[in-house]
Formats: C-alpha cells, structure tokens, sequence
C-alpha cells in the first residue's frame, strides 16, 4: 500500500495558479542549478592539489595503480605482493584503476570514484525529498548541511581516495529505497535496495552491515516485519545480494590461500575483541567527537531536530525520521562497543544527521508559513532560501578555508605527509626525463611507493636510499631528502647545489665529496 502524503484535494487551485509563467519557471530552475553549484563546490574544489594521504588512501591508490598496470583484478597486490592487510573486497579498487586508466595516475584518478559517490549522495538527499516526500527545502538543505560537516569533508572520507564516501552512498541508496519499498511495495526499490546492499559489502566489506539492525527494528516497530518475512522476493534479493561478494571472497580464497583467514582476522572479529594497531579510546570516544568537532556546529541541534519532526503533521516524515534516528543510534552503539576505535567509523550517520535537520528546518519554515499573511506568498521561498544561505554561510565558510589551507598544510596525521607533497610538487616543477634518488628513512611509506610508481610512467625513475647508504652516491647524482637533518648530513659530507627547497625537503645535485 501506498502511504505517502496525499495532495490536498480540498484546495481548488485554477490553471494558471497550478502552472507559474514560463519566465518564473526557468529562474526557479536557474536558481536550483546556482544552489546546487555551489553545494557542490567543496566536494570538488582543489582536488588536485592536495597529495594522496598516507592512512589509507596511499595504500588503496597503490592497489589501484598495480591492479591498472597489471591487468589482475582479483588480487590486490601491495609493493607487487598479495595484499592481506587490506582486506576489503576491491570495488573501489576497480573503479580507481579504471580512473587511472582513463586519468592517468593522479590525486584526481584516485578520487573520482570517492568524489562521484559524494556527489551521489548530495543529489539523493535533494531527490528523494522532493520525490519521496514532497520537500524540496529539506532536501537542499540537507545537502548544504552535509557538505558543512566536518567529519564528512574531513581526510577519509568525502575529498580522499579512501572507502568511506562510497560506503556512505550505498548506505543510503540502501536505506532510502529500503524506506521506499515499505511505503510503496514496489518491487524496484527492493532490487535498489539489493543492488546497494552488495555493491556496499563488496566496498568495504562487513562495515556494510553495521546499520543492519536499525532496519530490523524499523520493520518490528512498523508492524511489517511478518509481511516482510513471507514474500518470496525479499529472500530472493536478500540471497542475491549476499551471493555476489560471496563469489568474490571463494574465487579470491582459491586463487590465495590464506584470504580468508586474513577477513577473519582483520574484519570479523579482530578489530570488535582487540584494539588493531593501538587504535583505542574509551567507550565514548565517538559522542565526544561529534560534539567537539566531527559534527559541530550541528550536533546540538540534531536532537531537538528529532524532536521537531516527531510531532511534523506528515506521516511520512515521521516515519523517516524514525528510520534515521534508528540508524544513527544503532550506528553509534556497534562502533563504539567495538575495541578499535578511528575518527572515521561514525562517517555513515553523517548524511542521516544532515537529512533529520534539514527535513526539521523545512518543517519549521512550513510552521511559520502557516502564520504569515497570503499576499506574502509570493516571496516566502526566496525569504526561505536567503534563510538556510545565512545559517549555513559560517559552517561553509569554514569548509571552504579549510580546503584552501590543505594546499600547503599536511593534514594527515602522519608527518610523514610532507615526503609526498615535496616529491610530488618538485617532479612535476621539474618534469624532464631523467633519474633521481631519493632518500627514505625506513618504516611505512606507501605515499612514496605510489609517485615513485606515478612518475615512473612518465618517464623519471626515482630510486631510493636509506640513510645509511649516502656514502656510496656518485658526483652527478640529483637527490631529494626531506628532512633537514638528512639535508645537513649530505651537505657535511658533499659539494652540493641546491636545486629546490620545500621545508623540510630539499633537491640537490651532488658534485663531489668534500
């Protein structure tokens, strides 16, 4: 059964009241285009210019360039080795080598996958609220809301190659075309919501299933859990969907040995019993986070917003709320009872937030509307739109700026950032074919095995030492260091030139021993 909101059939409207004039029409659809360019803009704005992070978008956008060179694309490799510490099924791994082949290997290859899906998730808030539950406003809103979230546009997740944005897209495709099925029953948005369900465990695995139990208890509190239970094409889509990657994980097994036991121990059940890689924090680490900054400056109105929509004169809204305010708390309950605990886990409740306090917003300016004298009617959505422009004008702001600093300020939390953004901005400076050493310290550096494998398709071999091998380098040689101690230790022992200096890296042509 159909339960969206019915039009009010007790208003006669005439035609030309139901039909605004053709001129008002195309500046209603200007106006949309305008809003939605600028919503969009901090999702794409300086893409290029910030190198690929160290955790853990070098690791996948290595993955990605090896898969791409390779022409292998069941087994990710990692430094031309099966990979058993990333074990995620490699759905954003084809979509990046695909990029790569089309962009070449780039920051913007890497994240175009991760960029479309933000984007996607963007125009599905604004969709399925106009579509769904005829509310245009809440949808814009939402978005404008979304892309002023800091954990959402922070490393990980909205503006890197890492899994959690695509994640976030098919959670909520899932989740709305959940919704739609049960208000609609039509067998379309139950195959969407399949189709999301696969696509986001092949994404990243069984994180795909953390907001699971909100949709149990969404179907048990609206009495549909039986009806659910007996059709047929439910078990159908809900086996099919579960088929796919599980056809990945048994071809994967065969091919390597050993895979599995590496997705026990890493996804399963690892990273739930124990603190992986001493990533831990006490059990409310993720509520102080959204208040302190993952979510501010919106976290103290999300639960009045709860709050406001309850009691919204339209059914359907408070069941999506419901359905919302489910998965963000069954979302926040399973991460935070697990023992390894990242600043990225609670990415997915990110888009539901934003979409409960736009939706709230909306309600509220239909509240007001309710007060306010007819011959005002006319200018009540530009009053509106130049009301949500003003509260979110300091939050975007703030996104804004942030981008701009990330130009020339590292914001990984690693120091070790500097090393790509040094390479990377002095190789494509000065981009003549030739062969450079490169001075590595030892430890993790997957930012470096990816440009060194980067500009090596275009035509400059780097090749790298350790600290311990500067002894042994030939007059001639061009190196880059990029730590000042390593650049006094060269200088001490060699007649240098300097070619380049980024703090704290530096090129130098040796020229001879002193």
């Amino acid at each position: 059964m159909n339960h969206l909101t019915a039009p009010d059939r007790s208003v006669v409207t005439t035609k030309a009241e139901s039909k605004p004039p053709r001129y008002l029409q195309l500046l209603r659809v200007a106006g949309l285009g305008v809003l939605l360019g600028v919503i969009l803009f901090p999702l794409v704005f300086d893409l290029h210019r910030i190198p690929i992070q160290t955790w853990d978008e070098s690791r996948l956008a290595v993955n990605a360039l090896e898969m791409h060179d390779s022409g292998s694309f069941l087994v990710t490799t990692f430094d031309q080795k099966p990979d058993l510490w990333n074990t995620k099924p490699p759905l954003l791994i084809w979509l990046q080598a695909a990029a790569i082949g089309l962009l070449g290997p780039t920051e913007v290859a890497i994240r175009t996958p991760t960029t479309l899906a933000a984007i996607a998730t963007v125009l599905l808030l604004i969709g399925c609220s106009a579509r769904a539950l005829r509310s245009l406003g809440g949808g814009l809103a939402a978005a404008f809301i979304l892309v002023t979230i800091p954990g959402y546009m922070a490393p990980h997740v909205a503006r890197t190659g890492d899994y959690d944005a695509m994640l976030i897209w098919w959670l909520v495709l899932g989740v709305a075309s959940f919704f739609q099925y049960l208000e609609t029953n039509r067998p379309r948005y139950l195959v969407v919501w399949g189709i999301a369900l696969a696509a986001a465990i092949m994404t990243k695995g069984v994180a795909a299933l953390l907001g699971s139990p909100a949709l149990v208890l969404y179907v048990l509190f609206s009495g549909k859990l039986l009806s659910l239970l007996r059709q047929p094409r439910f078990w159908l889509v809900l086996a099919a969907s579960f088929a796919v990657p599980a056809l990945y994980y048994t071809a994967r097994e065969a091919v390597l040995p050993g895979y599995w036991q590496a997705v026990m121990m890493n996804e399963l059940g690892g990273r739930f019993s124990a603190a992986l890689e001493n990533h831990t924090g006490p059990w409310n680490l993720y509520l102080l986070n959204l208040w302190d900054y993952t979510l501010a400056p919106w976290t103290l109105w999300l639960l009045p917003a709860v709050g406001v929509l309850a009691f919204d004169s339209r059914p359907v809204v408070r069941r999506l709320t419901l359905l919302l305010t489910l998965f963000i708390v069954c979302w926040m309950a399973v991460i935070s009872s697990a023992q390894t605990k990242l600043e990225w886990y609670p990415a997915p409740i990110y888009p539901m937030a934003a979409w409960l306090l736009g939706l709230a917003l909306e309600s509220v300016y239909r509240r007001v509307q309710q007060w306010l004298p007819a011959r005002t009617r006319a200018w009540q959505p530009i009053v509106g739109i130049l009301a949500l422009l003003a509260m979110v004008a300091v939050p975007y702001q703030n996104t804004v700026e942030t981008i701009i600093n990330q130009r020339t300020d590292g914001f990984s939390w690693e120091g070790d950032h500097a090393a790509g953004s040094f390479v990377r901005n002095y190789l494509r400076e000065h981009s003549d074919y030739r062969q450079v050493t490169l001075v590595v310290p030892g430890g993790y550096q997957p930012t470096i095995i990816f440009y060194i494998k980067a500009f090596r398709s275009r035509g400059i071999e780097i090749l790298t030492t350790q600290p311990d091998g500067l002894q042994n380098l030939a007059p001639g040689t061009e190196v880059l260091v990029y730590s000042p101690e390593m650049r006094d230790k060269i200088l001490a022992s060699y007649q240098a030139v300097l070619l380049h200096e980024q703090e704290p890296g530096t090129a130098l042509l040796l020229q001879g021993r002193k």
